[in-house]
């Protein structure tokens, strides 16, 4: 017996001093990859995997919800690329298909979060990304069903640190809105971009890491739904993304021309009744229809769009405005099978001229007006 304890004894006191040694080493290792992580360090580095996993990600909460709101509905403003989101992912994935999601910009995981439906009503998982301290705050409180991570997505393959320029209102609470439109400060931000006199800006540092550091810190190699709402600096990020590693069947993306002159995106509200094709039709002034055109050639952005194509993604719809959401769906994936594509529009790079320019207020909106009709309202594309 006292043999068989010793043993014992000694074996315990060997687990103790070799995990108070791994404590150790840990420490050592994260304080150095602490100061590498300014950049540049390779995004599969494995002391910055594990770095990562220790300090960057909260697991999936296995508490309550906790939503102030349940669904954007009861928001006081909803902006209208969360009903087009939400209308194409209901039209995409039946409520039996389960799946991964990203969300990068998840603010409080609960307004306009084009992930939290699927994740609550189809038992969907994934992963949120929010770097503004003050959102991810709230978005902790909401018990979300996915990975967490406090971080911003590197605009290269190595983490680096970065200015978040973030906006707020004096002497009274910051709408979700204004909140919504915190930034990474880069030497192309426009200096007077969300200027506005009742409003203050405020900056911030956030750690970047790559998208492929944070995936492969998950085990993932496929993602089902991607949303990259990161004011400004999606394509960046995408063209660091590893395509030819990682699998994404669907991405929304906000998008937008930075230069673009904004007072010349209007047209009078009787215009907007119009698609390009039917003032073209209808014998539309020459000006008028110019007009059109230029419009649209700052919303469907070409370089990006065959960008995405050459990536072997299906330009599948927009919202065709000034700040748009693009819906690109990967031509090798289930989803794209669906749509019964013809060989001839597999690599289409226009959309907006077969629908009307949302581009003055409205207090109601339809599907059949900011959908592409070539997959609505039946997704199997249709010739128009």
């Amino acid at each position: 017996m006292f043999v068989v304890e010793a043993k014992i004894q000694f074996t315990t006191t060997k687990s103790m001093m070799k995990f108070q040694n791994n404590l150790e080493t840990n420490k050592v290792l994260d304080e150095e990859i602490a100061v590498r992580m300014a950049g540049p360090l390779r995004s599969d580095d494995p002391a910055l995997i594990g770095y990562i996993r220790r300090q960057y990600l909260q697991p999936p909460s296995k508490g309550s919800y906790h939503l102030t709101h349940l669904y954007p509905f009861n928001y006081k403003l909803i902006i209208i690329t969360w009903l087009f989101v939400d209308s194409i992912l209901r039209d995409f994935y039946p409520e039996n298909k389960k799946g991964f999601f990203v969300e990068a910009g998840a603010l409080d995981g609960e307004y306009m979060s084009n992930t939290l439906r699927l994740e609550m009503e189809q038992n969907w998982t994934g992963l949120l990304v929010e770097p503004d301290r003050d959102n991810y705050k709230l978005l902790l409180k909401k018990n979300r069903k996915a990975w967490l991570s406090p971080t911003c997505l590197s605009m290269y393959d190595y983490p680096n640190e970065v200015i978040l320029t973030k906006m707020r209102n004096p002497n009274k609470e910051i709408t979700w809105l204004n909140r919504a439109t915190t930034y990474v400060k880069t030497a192309d931000s426009p200096e007077e971009y969300y200027e506005n006199t009742a409003k203050i800006t405020q900056y911030d540092t956030a750690q970047c890491v790559p998208t492929r550091s944070l995936l492969i810190a998950l085990n993932i190699s496929h993602v089902d739904f991607f949303s990259l709402d990161i004011e400004m600096t999606e394509e960046p990020v995408l063209r660091s993304f590893p395509f030819d590693e990682i699998s994404v069947d669907v991405w929304v993306i906000e998008h937008r021309v930075i230069n673009a002159d904004v007072k010349l995106l209007t047209e009078p509200a009787h215009l907007t009744n119009y698609t390009l094709i039917e003032m073209e039709q209808r014998g539309f002034s020459a000006a008028e229809i110019k007009h059109r055109h230029d419009i649209i050639g700052v919303f469907e952005d070409k370089e990006f769009i065959h960008f995405m194509i050459s990536k072997g993604y299906y330009y599948f719809d927009s919202t065709c405005a000034f700040i748009g959401d693009f819906v690109f769906v990967r031509k090798a994936s289930e989803v794209y099978k669906m749509l019964k594509v013809p060989e001839k529009e597999e690599n289409r790079t226009e959309i907006c001229k077969f629908k009307k320019m949302l581009i003055q207020p409205r207090t109601s909106y339809t599907h059949a007006e900011y959908r592409d009709p070539h997959h609505y309202p039946h997704l199997q594309f249709k010739e128009i």
